[in-house]
């Protein structure tokens, strides 16, 4: 669920460790918008001192947060509002 992701990470909000792990162990479905999101997120915890580590990502869900890595800067994902 991309609603569920931060939108804003506070220093306060994150785990002490330095080394984190991400796992896409549980994730069902991944395609651009879910690959944007994620890869907004790594970059915001990386922003914040953190190295990350991923883990049980498939090879094609790894190559798609790849070519999305490549158009940084290009795309933007913004949260949606709520429904009214």
């Amino acid at each position: 669920d991309l609603d569920a992701l931060p939108v804003e990470l506070t220093q306060e909000a994150l785990p002490a460790e330095t080394q984190l792990t991400v796992s896409g162990k549980e994730v069902e479905h991944f395609d651009s918008a879910g690959a944007l999101a994620l890869h907004n997120f790594l970059k915001a915890l990386q922003k914040h001192g953190k190295t990350l580590e991923l883990i049980d990502f498939s090879e094609r869900q790894r190559e798609l947060l790849t070519l999305v890595q490549s158009k940084n800067g290009i795309l933007e994902y913004q949260v949606p509002p709520p429904p009214h």
